[in-house]
């Protein structure tokens, strides 16, 4: 321990500047907790920054780019963007007010009907990455991983439904998981309550 180290634990202020630290940290962690038993880590509506029923078209458009354009996706269109590598299609429905109503990540290219034959280079945002990103599953996790990664429940269906919101939830809506034939996570779709 150096001689400024030494002082700074021996002084009474530093000493109780970390003891604050620890007991907020503490804090933090048994809130995170009660969040976990309010429907888990998955209680989070948002992508990369994105979040359903707060975050605009414009928020978007600054962030990925314009992409695809599909005028009958939502209330008043959805942006398609995929990856350098085509690996994973990120849709965002936008309501009436443009807001986004769902934002939904799946594993392949995906582009709208009849978006043409230059769609994939119309949606690419190689801001886009479908694996680094902070939210707690990610796509090709399999179901196990999946149900620790997002503290849920295993289920055995294709198709994994959490109602969020509670204490410790950003906004009340819907997470849903689809998984393919393998049981790898294939789909994360993140909806605004119906009531909203």
């Amino acid at each position: 321990m150096t001689s400024v180290t030494a002082f700074r634990m021996r002084h009474p202020i530093a000493r109780c500047f970390a003891l604050a630290v620890l007991v907020v940290s503490a804090s933090l962690t048994a809130m995170a907790e009660t969040a976990g038993d309010a429907g888990g880590r998955l209680c989070t509506l948002a992508w990369d920054g994105l979040a359903v029923g707060v975050s605009t078209e414009r928020n978007v458009v600054a962030l990925y780019g314009k992409g695809l354009f599909d005028p009958n996706g939502g209330d008043t269109g959805a942006r398609y963007y995929t990856d350098r590598n085509h690996s994973a299609t990120l849709a965002i429905e936008f309501g009436v007010d443009k807001v986004i109503t769902s934002i939904v990540v799946s594993r392949g290219l995906h582009p709208p009907a009849k978006a043409g034959k230059d769609a994939a280079a119309k949606m690419l945002a190689p801001q886009f990455d479908p694996t680094g990103h902070a939210y707690p599953v990610a796509l090709g996790m399999t179901k196990a991983a999946a149900a620790r990664a997002g503290n849920v429940k295993l289920d055995s269906a294709a198709v994994w439904s959490y109602s969020v919101g509670g204490i410790g939830c950003d906004r009340s809506g819907l997470a849903e998981l689809t998984f393919d034939k393998s049981g790898k996570l294939a789909k994360i779709e993140l909806s605004i309550a119906p009531d909203e």
